[in-house]
């Protein structure tokens, strides 16, 4: 359990290293972390893109843990509320382990795309549902760690998870949707975003992993997509878009 835990972290850091490496080139862009949590990317995002501009938002009651001088965090109801800010604010938007915690992912998308500018893109980090360790979990009949299914405790129906009948010590921790990077695609294109890139960010082995998570990204885990606003044309292109923005990666 241990060494699961270990191979965990191992691969969190490994993937907020590759969601900024995913960033996109643009001086002066200003930057929108949703759910930075104390461990955010925007500071950082913004150090590298030279932003003029780098807030926060995060759901009631966190943005005091977020909040760092010069990083300023709002607040709402990620869920159902019309985010704080006007259409077009953000040249870039980071939402890393949030999305799977989202009842109404339709509107978290769609407020991203709201947000966006012209030239901005977005990127979007979740558990992957398709990776390797899933699928081991599964044909071992035990329930995947990502995958959440008590409401009050962590681990259930999964004799190999560190967190087994631990309770929980936030309703916001718990993960309600699942998200394969096909799924995850579709589900922004949906809303008017065109997929960059897909990435899948880890699988928390050493030494190879970077280059496993851009060789198969759908096996990986974690689902990491760039996305823009799509023009008419490109919008609702289906699965076959992520197939191609995957072969792309390098």
């Amino acid at each position: 359990m241990k060494l699961l835990g270990n191979m965990s972290r191992v691969a969190d850091l490994e993937n907020k290293a590759s969601l900024l490496r995913l960033l996109r080139p643009m001086p002066d862009a200003r930057v929108l972390e949703v759910g930075p949590g104390e461990e955010n990317l925007a500071v950082k995002a913004g150090q590298m893109l030279g932003s003029k501009s780098t807030v926060g938002l995060e759901y009631p009651g966190c943005a005091a843990a977020a909040n760092k001088p010069g990083f300023a965090v709002s607040e709402c109801d990620l869920n159902a509320e019309r985010w704080p800010f006007d259409d077009g604010s953000f040249d870039v938007i980071l939402t890393n382990q949030v999305l799977e915690h989202i009842t109404n992912t339709d509107h978290f998308v769609k407020e991203i795309a709201r947000l966006l500018s012209d030239r901005g893109y977005a990127i979007i980090s979740v558990p992957n549902l398709g990776s390797i360790s899933n699928i081991a979990m599964l044909l071992a009949t035990f329930q995947p760690n990502h995958c959440h299914v008590s409401d009050e405790y962590r681990g259930i129906g999964n004799p190999l998870s560190a967190q087994r009948m631990v309770r929980w010590t936030a309703p916001t921790r718990l993960h309600l949707r699942m998200f394969t990077i096909r799924a995850l695609s579709d589900l922004v294109r949906a809303h008017g975003l065109k997929v960059e890139r897909v990435h899948g960010g880890s699988y928390g082995v050493p030494l190879i992993s970077r280059l496993m998570a851009t060789v198969d990204p759908w096996h990986s885990v974690y689902a990491n997509i760039r996305c823009s606003r799509a023009t008419p044309s490109q919008s609702g292109n289906g699965a076959a878009g992520a197939t191609g923005a995957a072969a792309g990666n390098g």
